[in-house]
């Protein structure tokens, strides 16, 4: 029989490995952290040997990968660390802002790593979806053929086709583009997926579905005499909204007298984040809606609430047993804060839809079903129906009570906000 541990046995390259083994065991006896240890030794040696080219290549590849490993590791280490000792405003331009350093948690589920998509709420954010670009490039568009169409309304009588634009503005003036009223539009509602409904579309294609609910919105603004446009894309966050206004110009020219937000949807749901990075990212959108005021533009921003949400889609019930994650308790929290902060503010309003949306059955909460799609989230039809006949009689409430031809006074945020809104 042939002894494998006998070194005049032993020939050729493919026994050199056992040789080395052998050995190994000799001088280890029975310690089986030694006899590993030699054992690894002894593989290593051998294909160094042997095989050093494909055994340096196996070195290197490993190396990178555990440097890659690693490299995530401290990034998204980074990155809470970032999120829970925050600096602030990146820009520094926000007056009122809750520091975030005094956020108390950035996740709603009450840490700070379940929510790898919640990052700074006051940084305006490009989308980075499949047909983001497309829809922030047509929504420039639309507001470039809207601000023509209302020219060319606005001074019809006297336009000739023969004269040019440069020949027109020496006729009016200019400083007349919009006649002696520099608001051009009644209300913009600006939003997620929830307002891109009223424009046919989801993700910034056209949608057979949501038809029904782009014709009803038109029809009722027009039936109640006001100019109105809607502008929302599937899966924003107020961020990305933020950049909209802010970075991406989309709505230059527009002078709307309301604008009508309702976002903060995806922040809480989709991306997790908790109760204060959500208002964080609604205030810093009116705060630059408000820098847009001047000594002749005033406008009024109405803040929407967030609508109900369950996880329960079933039952649609948002307190209770069957509730599953207690969304509703965490949009109510945001909700009251935001109507908090429009009580304190000129020019800032709130518009609770709660009360649309929302049945309670005893001690129990529910979602009207009958106003929601099957994912309990969307208003169908029917819910924005009720809920668009309550903001146009929000809007014609502004409307009387504000002096909109006259000049207002633009409300500093102040340094206050601090204080009365930290969790």
């Amino acid at each position: 029989m042939r002894n494998i541990y006998d070194d005049s046995v032993l020939e050729g390259e493919e026994d050199e490995a056992r040789r080395l083994t052998y050995h190994a065991d000799e001088k280890s006896g029975t310690n089986p952290f030694l006899n590993c240890a030699f054992s690894l030794l002894a593989f290593v040696q051998y294909h160094f040997v042997y095989n050093r080219l494909e055994f340096v290549g196996f070195l290197v590849v490993t190396f990178l990968c555990i440097l890659g490993v690693v490299g995530f590791a401290v990034g998204i280490d980074e990155h809470f660390h970032k999120l829970n000792h925050g600096s602030g405003v990146s820009d520094g331009s926000n007056s009122f802002m809750v520091k975030l350093d005094k956020i108390d948690h950035w996740c709603i589920t009450k840490s700070d790593d379940t929510c790898p998509l919640c990052s700074d709420p006051t940084n305006p954010t490009r989308g980075t979806v499949k047909r983001w670009s497309t829809s922030h490039t047509k929504n420039i568009a639309t507001v470039s053929d809207y601000i023509d169409a209302k020219y060319e309304a606005d001074h019809f009588e006297y336009v000739d086709d023969n004269f040019t634009i440069a020949e027109q503005d020496n006729i009016f003036g200019e400083d007349n583009y919009y006649g002696d009223n520099v608001y051009n539009v009644d209300v913009v509602f600006l939003g997620d997926s929830i307002t891109e409904a009223r424009a046919g579309q989801v993700g910034g294609v056209d949608n057979t579905e949501l038809k029904e609910i782009e014709a009803l919105f038109q029809k009722k603004v027009d039936e109640a005499k006001i100019t109105s446009l809607a502008f929302g894309f599937g899966g924003d966050t107020s961020p990305n909204l933020l950049w909209r206004v802010s970075k991406g110009q989309e709505f230059e020219g527009l002078y709307p007298k309301v604008w009508w937000i309702t976002i903060g949807t995806n922040e809480l749901i989709k991306n997790k984040c908790s109760e204060d990075v959500t208002l964080m990212g609604i205030l810093a959108l009116v705060e630059v809606l408000q820098k847009k005021s001047s000594d002749f533009y005033n406008p009024v921003i109405v803040i929407n609430s967030i609508l109900p949400f369950s996880s329960s889609k079933k039952h649609g019930q948002l307190t209770g047993s069957r509730t599953g994650f207690d969304y509703w308790s965490s949009i109510k929290s945001v909700n009251k804060s935001l109507k908090k902060f429009a009580n304190k503010k000129d020019n800032v309003n709130f518009f609770d839809a709660s009360s649309i949306f929302v049945d309670k059955q005893g001690k129990e909460e529910f979602i009207k079903e009958r106003w929601m799609m099957n994912d309990g989230i969307h208003p169908n039809e029917k819910g924005h129906k009720r809920w668009l006949e309550e903001q146009i009689n929000e809007y014609k409430r502004i409307d009387e009570e504000v002096n909109f031809d006259g000049k207002g006074t633009y409300y500093d945020y102040g340094d206050d906000y601090e204080d009365d809104f930290l969790f």
